[in-house]
This record gives structure tokens, sequence and C-alpha cells, in this order.
């Protein structure tokens, strides 16, 4: 659990890292919404 939360607090500290950990996680995200809209829908 300390991991979880010394990435958590790593990420926020870190801009440049913030945006590229946020990046890929963002695409990833996307794609599952695009599936659930389409069962919802």
């Amino acid at each position: 659990m300390n991991a979880h939360q010394q990435r958590q607090v790593d990420t926020p500290t870190k801009p440049g890292k913030m945006t590229s950990n946020t990046a890929p996680p963002a695409q990833e995200q996307k794609q599952q919404q695009q599936p659930c809209q389409v069962k919802r829908s």
C-alpha cells in the first residue's frame, strides 16, 4: 500500500512524470470507456 501512495505522491510532485504517467493511462481509460458507452447505448 505504501508503494501505491509513494507513486501517487511522486506523480503530483513531479510535473514531468505526471504528464508522462497520465498520458498512457488516459488512453487506456478512453479505450475502456468507448466499449462501455457502446454497451450502454
